[in-house]
């Protein structure tokens, strides 16, 4: 029963620090690219390198880069929806490329990796598209855009 008592009282303190960082989390959109995503299309990737091959309004096609990855996630629109739903309008229609800080998932990062690499460099990127996908990644570089 002590067992019990003590394992609750912890998970209540974790919860409520993740409280805490999702209400200081803050989305800046990320103006020196300034994209339009119609459609994240493929993602391809591994040892820290990740490409992200996606389409406009107008069907143009673009390659962007990401050099050292650190982590990466991907989901559907679900896993957006609060995120999203909180982001000012005008903000969304001009861009669906955003760098985050104070968020959960870097802090979280930050916890797995005991310390074992230097932290203070790494950027929060989430992109997405107006169809259903979204991207987060934790990198050390900034993205490079290709118009194919």
């Amino acid at each position: 029963m002590q067992l019990q008592k003590i394992e609750i009282t912890k998970r209540i303190r974790v919860l409520k620090q993740a409280t805490k960082v999702i209400e200081m989390e803050k989305v800046i959109s990320y103006d020196k690219l300034n994209l339009d995503i119609e459609l994240i299309e493929e993602i391809k990737g591994g040892n820290r390198e990740f490409e992200i091959y996606f389409s406009n309004r107008i069907n143009n096609k673009f390659k962007l880069q990401f050099n050292d990855v650190l982590d990466i996630r991907y989901s559907i629109e679900n896993g957006f929806i609060d995120r999203v739903s909180n982001m000012p309008v005008d903000i969304l229609k001009n861009n669906r490329m955003f760098v985050l800080t104070d968020s959960s998932y870097f802090n979280n990062f930050t916890l797995q990796i005991s310390g074992t690499i230097p932290t203070d460099k790494i950027k929060h990127y989430l992109l997405f598209d107006r169809v259903d996908t979204g991207v987060e990644l934790l990198t050390t570089n900034e993205p490079i855009l290709k118009k194919l």
